[in-house]
């Protein structure tokens, strides 16, 4: 049921950003570096250092805040009140209550994002093209080209249409004065989710850490020799099933 529930989100999550969800959260992902997209998540397989490619990462001098809740089934309260009540959370401290009606529904939040690109993306494919064409290059490497990171996050996700989460922000409600806002930027170190029913994952980062990024893999073709480029848009798959591929554009660049 949660493989079944992280594949409906991961499809939702590149529908709605045009980027793939960083799984597990908190996996380290930088631009640059080689991984596998296995069993529903990165693994690091190296990086273009290690195989003479030059690229050059370049951070945004912006800084950007995602909130976001899958378009249907999906409640978010906010507990501002001492007299309101919100399971698992302390009654004199601030909290969030996430309620989903279906499987796959997803809560994120993330706030102080930066986002890494990679500047010299052609000449980066140009050069694994010419090593897949010399049977240096595994087919099954993806490539990181742009990475964002989060100052803070928050990830749910539902795995049923009955599922609940809280979370306890560890905020004194005394503390908080006229129409101040409170959020995951102002929670505390102590913050936490306190109730999980039929979660599929629930993850709050209070650290700086990636939580989506844009890759590029080879494809090697099936009747034809001539390796050619795709952005790697892999859905998060259960375990017993093959990843498929979904290219954008069949080439997506030519050269």
């Amino acid at each position: 049921m949660a493989d079944t529930a992280v594949k409906l989100f991961s499809k939702s999550f590149r529908e709605q950003f045009n980027r793939l969800p960083v799984w597990t959260p908190g996996t380290d992902i930088r631009v640059g570096d080689i991984g596998i997209v296995d069993d529903g998540g990165w693994q690091k397989a190296g990086t273009l250092d290690q195989h003479g490619i030059t690229f050059a990462p370049s951070p945004g001098t912006a800084k950007v805040n995602y909130d976001l809740t899958t378009s249907r089934g999906v409640q978010v309260t906010t507990k501002l009140d001492a007299a309101m009540t919100l399971e698992g959370v302390a009654p004199v401290n601030a909290g969030i209550g996430f309620r989903f009606a279906s499987s796959g529904a997803f809560a994120f939040t993330a706030v102080g994002c930066v986002v890494t690109q990679m500047e010299n993306l052609i000449s980066v494919l140009q050069q694994m093209l010419t090593r897949a064409m010399h049977g240096g290059w595994n087919e099954k490497w993806v490539v990181a080209t742009t990475a964002v990171a989060a100052k803070r996050s928050i990830m749910a996700v539902s795995g049923s249409n009955a599922s609940e989460a809280n979370l306890d922000l560890g905020i004194d409600l005394s503390s908080i004065t006229g129409t101040a806002s409170v959020g995951l930027g102002k929670a505390a170190a102590n913050a936490g989710f306190t109730v999980r029913k039929e979660m599929a994952a629930t993850f709050l980062a209070l650290e700086p850490a990636v939580v989506m990024y844009e890759a590029w893999h080879i494809h090697m073709g099936l009747w034809s020799t001539k390796p050619e480029p795709y952005r790697e848009f892999r859905y998060l798959e259960p375990r017993q099933m093959d990843p498929k591929l979904v290219p954008v554009v069949s080439p997506v660049i030519e050269f």
